[in-house]
C-alpha cells in the first residue's frame, strides 16, 4: 500500500505543470461513469505516460504530448467502449449514420444530412477529428460543383460551353473522390474501435 502512494506521490511531482493538471482534471471528468477500477487504471496509466512525456519538456512539448494523446474526452470514451460489451447493432448503427448522412441529405434535402450529423455526433465510436470531416463533407461537395458552375458563368460566353463542360466534371469527380474516401474512411474507424 504504501509503495503505491509513494509511486503516486512521485508521478504527482513529475506532472506538476498546469496544463497537464488541466488535462487530468478533465480527463477525471470525463470518465466519472467508468467503473472505479476502470477508471483508477486509465488515470494512473495516462499519468505515468504523461510524467514520462513531459518530465524534461518546455511548455510546446507538454502541448505536443497532450495533442498526441487526444481530448481527455476521446481517451475516456476510447476506455467506455472497450469496457463496454459490443452488440450485434453497434455496426447497423455505424453503417446507417453513414448512409443517412451521405444519401439523407439527397432523399430529404437539408433534413436528412441534419440527421446523419447528429447521428454522428451521438455516435461514440468516432473522434473529434471525423465528425468534423463527416459533418463538412456533403456542404463541401455540394460547394465545389456549385463554385465551378458558377465561375464558367463568369467566363465569356463564346469560351463557355468549351470551359463548362470540363470543368464541371472535373469538380464531380474530385466531389464523388472525395465523397467516397470520407465514407470508408468513417465506415473503418467505426469497424476499428469495435474490434
Amino acid at each position: 500500500m504504501s509503495t503505491r502512494l509513494d509511486t503516486r506521490s512521485s508521478r504527482m511531482t513529475e506532472t506538476d505543470h498546469p496544463l497537464v493538471q488541466r488535462y487530468l482534471r478533465r480527463l477525471r471528468r470525463a470518465a466519472a461513469d467508468l467503473p472505479a477500477g476502470t477508471r483508477n487504471e486509465l488515470l494512473d496509466n495516462v499519468q505515468a505516460h504523461l510524467a514520462e512525456t513531459t518530465a524534461e519538456a518546455d511548455e510546446a512539448g507538454v502541448r505536443t504530448a497532450l495533442d498526441e494523446l487526444g481530448t481527455p474526452e476521446e481517451v475516456a470514451a476510447a476506455a467506455r467502449a472497450e469496457t463496454e460489451p459490443r452488440s450485434s447493432g453497434d455496426r447497423l448503427y455505424d453503417i446507417a449514420t453513414v448512409f443517412i448522412l451521405f444519401a439523407g441529405g439527397f432523399a430529404v434535402p437539408v433534413l436528412g444530412w441534419i440527421a446523419g450529423v447528429v447521428m454522428l455526433w451521438n455516435g461514440p465510436r468516432w473522434t473529434r477529428g471525423e465528425k468534423i470531416l463527416g459533418t463538412a463533407a456533403l456542404p463541401v461537395a455540394i460547394i465545389i460543383p456549385a463554385a465551378a458552375f458558377l465561375s464558367s458563368l463568369l467566363v465569356p460566353s463564346s469560351s463557355a460551353p468549351t470551359v463548362l463542360g470540363p470543368v464541371l466534371l472535373i469538380g464531380l469527380a474530385v466531389v464523388a473522390i472525395g465523397l467516397v474516401a470520407v465514407f470508408v474512411h468513417l465506415l473503418r474507424a467505426a469497424a476499428r474501435v469495435r474490434t
